[in-house]
């Protein structure tokens, strides 16, 4: 109801400032026009206090009407939120970052070209190693009764499995070790009772 007195006010007072009012002797330029509101004399008055009149009876119908809704104003954001960039790590769904592997791949001039999916081909394979070798560490340091991984666990880790003794057959952990293996001709002998 409110909206609807406002605008009512508003129309009444464009009105009166279009045609200009002859009471007010601050405006002398409008002396001559007549105000169509309160002097409804000429074609153009008569039709303009028809129109503003049918407007005030419209809205007071409304306001009388009471499942009349006004109309909602919708409040628009100050700024439009701005999506993140997300990386290539995230949209290939790895821990290892596919961007600094492109760059090492690139500065390392191991080819002239290089396609997209290398580094994140090269980042999954990388991760997929790590985790396996962190889960047999892990094992390795819980079989020890240890909470933290050290060298030592990885190194045993690595030596008692197959496929990763033969891939890192030449690599030597710093502070690993070696496993622990005595030759059967260096044991005592049983002796026979």
């Amino acid at each position: 109801m409110k909206q609807i007195l406002w605008s009512t006010s508003i129309i009444f007072a464009l009105a009166s400032t279009v045609v200009g009012s002859s009471d007010t002797d601050g405006d002398s330029h409008l002396r001559g026009l007549r105000n169509p509101i309160t002097n409804p004399t000429d074609d153009v008055s008569l039709g303009t206090f028809r129109m503003l009149s049918e407007l005030v009876e419209k809205e007071e119908e409304l306001e009388n009407d009471e499942t009349y809704m006004p109309p909602q104003v919708k409040e628009t954001p100050k700024h439009t939120p701005v999506s993140k960039s997300e990386s290539a790590s995230a949209k290939a769904g790895l821990q290892f970052p596919v961007g600094r592997i492109g760059r090492y791949l690139r500065q390392g001039k191991y080819a002239t070209r290089m396609g997209a999916g290398a580094p994140v081909y090269l980042a999954a394979v990388l991760e997929y190693l790590c985790a396996e070798i962190l889960e047999l560490a892990g094992n390795a340091a819980r079989d020890n009764k240890k909470s933290r991984i050290v060298p030592r666990h990885i190194t045993l880790a690595v030596k008692n499995d197959e496929e990763l003794n033969k891939l890192l057959g030449g690599v030597t952990i710093a502070s690993g070790g070696v496993l622990p293996n005595i030759h059967a001709v260096l044991l005592p002998k049983k002796s026979a009772k």
